[in-house]
Protein backbone atom coordinates (compact mmCIF):
# COMPACT_ATOMS: atom_id res chain seq x y z
CA UNK A 1 0.00 0.00 0.00
CA UNK A 2 2.75 2.63 0.83
CA UNK A 3 4.69 1.75 -2.63
CA UNK A 4 1.25 2.63 -4.21
CA UNK A 5 1.30 5.73 -2.86
CA UNK A 6 4.67 6.65 -2.98
CA UNK A 7 4.83 6.44 -6.83
CA UNK A 8 1.55 8.91 -7.22
CA UNK A 9 2.20 11.28 -4.81
CA UNK A 10 5.79 13.52 -5.49
CA UNK A 11 7.06 15.39 -2.94
CA UNK A 12 7.34 19.16 -3.99
CA UNK A 13 10.91 20.77 -3.31
CA UNK A 14 12.18 24.32 -4.00
CA UNK A 15 14.88 26.05 -4.30
CA UNK A 16 16.63 29.59 -2.69
CA UNK A 17 15.36 31.82 -5.68
CA UNK A 18 12.08 30.60 -6.96
CA UNK A 19 9.27 32.05 -7.78
CA UNK A 20 6.19 30.52 -6.50
CA UNK A 21 2.61 31.23 -5.39
CA UNK A 22 1.07 31.01 -1.80
CA UNK A 23 -2.32 29.75 -1.13
CA UNK A 24 -4.68 32.57 0.51
CA UNK A 25 -6.06 31.92 4.32
CA UNK A 26 -8.94 30.95 3.15
CA UNK A 27 -8.21 27.63 1.78
CA UNK A 28 -5.17 26.78 4.21
CA UNK A 29 -8.30 27.14 7.09
CA UNK A 30 -10.40 25.84 4.84
CA UNK A 31 -13.40 27.94 5.39
CA UNK A 32 -15.60 29.77 3.02
CA UNK A 33 -13.87 32.27 0.88
CA UNK A 34 -15.21 36.02 0.71
CA UNK A 35 -17.09 34.77 -2.83
CA UNK A 36 -17.25 32.11 -4.84
CA UNK A 37 -14.96 34.41 -7.37
CA UNK A 38 -12.53 35.35 -4.75
CA UNK A 39 -8.64 34.38 -5.98
CA UNK A 40 -7.28 31.17 -4.67
CA UNK A 41 -3.46 32.15 -4.86
CA UNK A 42 -1.79 35.21 -3.74
CA UNK A 43 0.68 37.54 -5.78
CA UNK A 44 4.24 35.79 -6.70
CA UNK A 45 6.89 35.81 -3.74
CA UNK A 46 10.49 34.48 -3.73
CA UNK A 47 11.93 31.23 -1.36
CA UNK A 48 14.39 33.03 1.13
CA UNK A 49 15.19 29.80 3.47
CA UNK A 50 14.38 26.53 2.96
CA UNK A 51 14.23 24.14 5.87
CA UNK A 52 14.67 20.18 5.81
CA UNK A 53 10.88 19.83 6.78
CA UNK A 54 9.60 21.06 3.69
CA UNK A 55 9.03 24.64 5.47
CA UNK A 56 9.89 27.77 3.56
CA UNK A 57 10.64 31.48 4.62
CA UNK A 58 8.80 33.69 1.67
CA UNK A 59 9.84 37.23 0.76
CA UNK A 60 8.17 39.73 -1.67
CA UNK A 61 10.00 40.95 -4.67
CA UNK A 62 10.92 44.07 -2.72
CA UNK A 63 12.95 42.02 -0.23
CA UNK A 64 10.87 42.59 2.54
CA UNK A 65 10.67 38.89 4.54
CA UNK A 66 7.67 37.25 5.61
CA UNK A 67 6.99 36.50 9.33
CA UNK A 68 5.06 33.29 8.92
CA UNK A 69 6.67 30.28 7.63
CA UNK A 70 4.95 28.03 5.22
CA UNK A 71 4.34 24.46 4.36
CA UNK A 72 5.19 23.46 0.97
CA UNK A 73 1.96 22.06 0.27
CA UNK A 74 0.23 25.16 -0.01
CA UNK A 75 2.83 26.45 -2.55
CA UNK A 76 2.48 26.20 -6.00
CA UNK A 77 5.67 26.49 -8.81
CA UNK A 78 5.00 29.16 -11.28
CA UNK A 79 6.20 28.88 -14.66
CA UNK A 80 6.35 31.89 -16.62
Amino acid sequence: MTNAYNRVVKARVFTIGQIILKAFNHMRKNIVGPSNFAVNWDNPFIVAKAYYSRYYCLKTHEEESLLDIVNAKWLKTIYC
